[in-house]
């Protein structure tokens, strides 16, 4: 797979849909365009790093089952990951942990920009994750809401909702560490993602009403 830089055929197709995404962006609200251009930077940016890092961990499988090891090769290949991941994600990730989450831009009424979510669970590089809201949700009998969780933003007393609509899976390089929180992270407790999951299942299962 080579890049679009030696494709010529490509090179020129890329071009002519760059050109026609000027031309929408030029009717868009202007905040909305630059925030949208500078989401496929950050996102084309994010997915080189991570086919870096799929590379490198490929070489490094291989290092490591060669014989003899080179050792200093595979401190090498191991630090040049390492390169690749991003500089604010956490150094452990927990069921529970509150962490911020960079949502880019979304469809209709989905999230947008960055968010404060609760990891729920893992899947290979994907985490489910459950956005908070302080907007009270309009269906009283499907909220999840804590209170003073200690956010940076947060009002005293202020109620955080748990947002089911939002919640999916997530790579790990939208995850990144809370400014101004020790560790980067807040938690909830065991019992409190557990009840958010049996939350979720039940409005799968039976719907829940519109507003």
């Amino acid at each position: 797979m080579g890049t679009l830089r030696d494709d010529e055929s490509k090179r020129k197709d890329a071009k002519a849909r760059i050109k026609a995404l000027w031309g929408e962006l030029l009717d868009c609200d202007a905040d909305l365009a630059l925030k949208t251009v500078e989401w496929y930077l950050e996102k084309t940016n994010i997915n080189k790093k991570h086919l870096k890092e799929m590379q490198l961990r490929k070489q490094l499988k291989y290092l490591e089952a060669s014989s003899p090891r080179d050792e200093e090769k595979i401190r090498e290949t191991k630090k040049d990951i390492k390169q690749t991941l991003p500089p604010e994600y956490p150094d452990t990730i927990f069921s529970g942990d509150i962490l911020h989450v960079k949502f880019g831009i979304g469809v209709g009424v989905e999230l947008s920009d960055g968010h404060y979510a609760i990891i729920l669970s893992r899947k290979g590089s994907n985490f489910l994750i459950a956005p908070l809201t302080s907007t009270q949700q309009p269906d009283g009998q499907n909220t999840v809401f804590f209170e003073s969780l200690g956010l940076p933003g947060e009002r005293p007393g202020q109620k955080t909702y748990v947002n089911f609509g939002q919640i999916r899976y997530v790579h790990f390089r939208r995850i990144e560490k809370i400014i101004g929180v020790p560790d980067g992270k807040k938690q909830v407790p065991k019992e409190r993602v557990q009840e958010i999951l049996d939350k979720f299942r039940e409005i799968v299962q039976n719907g829940t009403r519109w507003p």
